[in-house]
């Protein structure tokens, strides 16, 4: 994270990065889970996941 947005989210939030649908699938792909569905909300709502253990 950059300095400036640390700064930003510690004085009016919780600080976190986001991650894209992309890295999450990856991450989870790595660890040895597929993807069954998503729903990929693009705005200020959160994307929604399902993953099976393959």
């Amino acid at each position: 994270m950059s300095w400036r947005i640390d700064i930003k989210d510690w004085l009016g939030g919780y600080p976190y990065e986001y991650a894209s649908v992309t890295e999450i699938f990856r991450f989870m792909r790595d660890k040895g889970f597929m993807l069954v569905n998503i729903k990929n909300n693009n705005g200020l709502m959160n994307n929604e996941y399902l993953f099976k253990k393959s």
